[in-house]
């Protein structure tokens, strides 16, 4: 019943450790999330660029596209993919480019991932006008190489070039999560634990001694008064044999069960002195006076 009053707390403290794993959780994945994003976007905009500078800017290709020599140019597209395996095609379109930028636009449909080129000679100064480069990435096989827990899929969140991502059903942070609720409810059962310790301790050397000392009192006054003055004396003496604050607490409290009921006259009380009445004994322990009996 006296832990009634303190339930709430037990469900506030519960609830906070609860909510603050599956923050701790949420907050780590997408951290881990933007990381495994921000890499795979440093791998496609360096293969990019490679690209665009080594072989789109490269008089003999641009010969070779404007004279339709496949045989060149099927070469110089496989040592495209050599130097970057995730590249999944890569093609000459029939079309002027359709973006104003310098060299090449990034584009997606959501899921899948290609850049467009503007073929120019060595020096960057003449460029096919009605010619465009079409190279495509196997976003899965990057993302696979890094071991990210994300997909790109239509309908997820939309992050750089238009690309929209969910997290991977059934991948491992699905595990981690129910690890992590795990560990947060064996932590929540083991502060509850702990908690309700305190509280009955507490209660039964405060609270419920006070209530079992006022029942005595009613019945009997002078029952009552005998161990609150054993107690003093107790504690006295035990500070005079230099007991620590713990045993000085637990002596306190012997003494005031004390002669209670009979169940606790089975209790002693170590450091009375027999045969010394309790106004001798408390003047012994403050240092003046002597027994008679010792």
């Amino acid at each position: 019943m006296y832990l009634k009053r303190y339930k709430w707390i037990f469900l506030v403290v519960a609830m906070l450790i609860f909510f603050g794993v599956a923050f701790v959780q949420i907050h780590y994945q997408k951290k881990l999330e933007d990381y495994q994003l921000e890499v795979f976007k440093t791998i496609v905009q360096r293969s990019v660029d490679l690209i665009s500078s080594g072989y789109f800017q490269w008089t003999e290709l641009k010969e070779a596209i404007e004279k339709n020599d496949e045989e060149f140019n099927e070469e110089a597209f496989e040592e495209i993919k050599s130097l970057d395996p995730h590249i999944k095609e890569i093609k000459i379109l029939n079309q002027p480019p359709s973006f104003e930028e310098e060299y090449y636009r990034v584009e997606s449909d959501g899921e899948r991932l290609w850049a467009l080129f503007k073929i120019y000679d060595s020096m960057g100064e003449e460029m096919i006008a009605d010619r465009t480069a079409y190279v495509e990435w196997d976003v899965a096989s990057i993302l696979n190489s890094i071991g990210a827990s994300v997909e790109f899929r239509k309908g997820g969140k939309k992050t750089f070039w238009g690309l929209e991502y969910k997290s991977k059903p059934g991948n491992k942070w699905f595990a981690a999560s129910f690890w992590s609720s795990l560990g947060g409810l064996a932590i929540i059962l083991i502060i509850r634990s702990i908690f309700v310790r305190s509280i009955l301790k507490f209660h039964y050397e405060t609270e419920g001694l006070e209530r079992l000392i006022k029942i005595i009192d009613k019945k009997d006054h002078y029952t009552a008064l005998h161990p609150e003055y054993t107690s003093r004396i107790a504690v006295l003496l035990g500070k005079k044999l230099g007991l620590n604050k713990k045993e000085l607490k637990e002596l306190g409290i012997a003494g005031r069960l004390h002669d209670r009921t009979p169940t606790t006259q089975a209790i002693p009380l170590q450091g009375v002195v027999n045969g010394c009445c309790s106004s001798t004994v408390l003047q012994l322990a403050q240092g003046v006076g002597k027994c008679p009996d010792v």
